[in-house]
């Protein structure tokens, strides 16, 4: 995008589909109107869009790798059952403190670096939490509802205040 530091708003008036780097480096970008209307989104298609506060991707069935990473101020995220959370999807949102997660799996590394992430709530029961996944967050208790899980490795690495986790 040219001019893309200017750019504070987005409005989606219709389903969207997002190519690879569609809004990369937006670093004003804050709002996104009729957010829920992103079907698809491409690698990186919010990097580093460091004014986004929230963003509802509950309509999200196909997502890329990276999508938010580095969005520093995204503070609130809504998921759906259907939202699809690829590979390092959060890496490195430091204002991330909490999120409802609806997904079945959590992807490698998908919160890593999210410093400030303390609390997670899972709708669906999760099978899988893939590498790296919470490496890095503020969680003091993490607590997975009953049943059987796949924890790859280094799941919470760097996770100075974890003291229990509850399985």
């Amino acid at each position: 995008l040219e001019d893309e530091d200017k750019i504070t708003k987005a409005k989606i008036p219709g389903t969207l589909t997002l190519g690879r780097s569609a809004f990369e480096g937006c670093i004003s970008l804050k709002t996104i109107e009729n957010q829920k209307r992103i079907t698809t989104a491409s690698d990186s298609a919010f990097e580093n869009c460091v004014s986004l506060e929230s963003i509802d991707i509950s309509g999200l069935r196909v997502g890329g790798d990276r999508i938010f990473a580095g969005c520093t101020s995204l503070k609130t995220v809504t998921t759906d059952i259907t939202t699809h959370v690829g590979k390092q999807m959060f890496f490195g949102c430091t204002s991330l403190e909490s999120i409802a997660y609806n997904s079945a799996t959590v992807p490698e590394a998908a919160f890593e670096g999210c410093e400030a992430l303390s609390a997670i709530t899972f709708g669906v029961p999760v099978t899988s939490i893939g590498a790296r996944a919470f490496a890095g967050t503020a969680f003091s208790t993490f607590t997975l509802p009953n049943g059987e899980y796949a924890i790859g490795e280094n799941a919470f690495e760097d996770c100075g205040a974890l003291k229990t986790i509850v399985l």
